[in-house]
């Protein structure tokens, strides 16, 4: 009996921790600091290093890159830049996501 409760616990834990990383959002800021020469090789590689800790990470939607800069100066002049509009849109994904998987995990 004692087995079966240890391996229900660890079954929650690696489900939680799953819904975890599906429910993460990385922001690369200072974007406009990367040259643009580079900032292909600079996205691989952060997609490698991500991917290396979190194996399911969906790097389309889960990584951002923009500048902070850039989209305070856009906001002064009345507009929103595109990058800060999709980190908007990818923080209230992630946070509807987060909301499913807790109410999922709360129904078992």
């Amino acid at each position: 009996m004692e087995r079966l409760i240890e391996h229900a616990r660890q079954v929650s834990i690696d489900k939680q921790r799953e819904s975890s990383s599906n429910c993460a959002l990385f922001v690369c800021n200072k974007w406009d600091q990367v040259p643009s020469v580079e900032t292909d090789e600079v996205k691989n590689h952060i997609m490698t290093k991500l991917t290396q800790c979190w194996p399911s990470l969906d790097p389309e939607s889960q990584i951002i890159y923009m500048s902070a800069r850039e989209a305070i100066e856009a906001q002064k002049l009345g507009m929103v830049t595109k990058e800060f509009a999709e980190l908007m849109k990818s923080m209230k994904s992630m946070v509807l996501k987060s909301i499913e998987a807790r109410l999922q995990i709360q129904w078992r």
